[in-house]
């Protein structure tokens, strides 16, 4: 993908042509798989997105107990996030939130909170160049 492909005319996509896009590739995992490398393809379509919008963001990896029936099991996952900060950044901080994971790998998971995804990046697209009365934080979580 390049620029043209996620800004067009100078205009950030809508959230619909997010979900288009991730719609159109099967996603790599699912919520229930153990994964040794959490940067699935959509954590990396949504932080291509992001660093195409100029929009900072952080990934933050981690460990996470599984409880399994016979014993635990260590697995790691991945959420990713922005912060815009407000004006005044002792203000209210809003914060949105959906998750990147899925259930059904055969589906296109668009209501597996993939539409959600999709219209967090559409809200990063649009806040990137607002001056905010209060901070907001988005956050795309795994699991």
């Amino acid at each position: 993908m390049n620029e043209t492909e996620t800004i067009i005319e100078n205009k950030v996509k809508t959230g619909h042509q997010f979900l288009e896009e991730m719609c159109a590739f099967n996603a790599d995992f699912n919520a229930f798989q153990p994964r040794v490398n959490p940067i699935t393809n959509r954590v990396e379509y949504i932080c291509f997105q992001l660093k195409n919008m100029g929009v900072p963001f952080d990934v933050d990896m981690f460990n996470a107990k599984k409880v399994e029936e016979n014993g635990t099991n260590s697995e790691k996952f991945v959420n990713v996030y922005s912060f815009f900060k407000g004006e005044n950044p002792k203000n209210e901080t809003i914060v949105f939130l959906a998750h990147h994971d899925v259930n059904n790998l055969q589906s296109e998971n668009c209501q597996d909170n993939t539409a959600s995804v999709c219209n967090l990046l559409h809200l990063c697209g649009l806040l990137k160049d607002k001056k905010l009365n209060k901070n907001v934080l988005v956050v795309w979580t795994d699991a």
